[in-house]
């Protein structure tokens, strides 16, 4: 094994996530990218803060899973039904994620995009 792949690998007892199983793209990308970061994520568990862009579409996909949950029942809601959970989960996964925004007008900016995201999606799904 080469002194550089060597370094990529854990102190015995350390690794966690398996990183020896496979090597994906991303995985390989990043190491190419930073061996540092590399290490840092996969062989430490070090998890990268999370950042406004990336709760949006968090916030988004959850409140499209809801929707698609109740249809799954047979409830079709209204893009306004399904933005009434913005609130809840915003705050949900904003309060696991520990994440600052700039302001609060910035967080009340997000939480417009991700209604209007979220209507534009329900606007182009076909009636039922």
């Amino acid at each position: 094994m080469t002194s550089t792949l060597k370094s990529l690998q854990a102190p015995t007892g350390s690794c966690q996530t398996g990183t020896g199983d496979y090597v994906s793209p991303s995985r390989l990308n990043l190491w190419l990218r930073c061996g540092l970061a590399y290490r840092l994520k996969y062989l430490y568990g070090v998890k990268a803060p999370t950042s406004p862009g990336l709760l949006l579409g968090q916030v988004v996909h959850k409140l499209l899973e809801h929707y698609y949950r109740q249809r799954m029942q047979g409830v079709t809601l209204s893009a306004a039904a399904v933005c009434g959970h913005l609130a809840q989960i915003w705050a949900l996964l904003a309060e696991e994620t520990n994440i600052a925004f700039e302001s609060s007008s910035h967080e009340q900016r997000l939480q417009g995009q991700a209604v209007d995201l979220v209507g534009a999606y329900l606007a182009q799904v076909p009636a039922d």
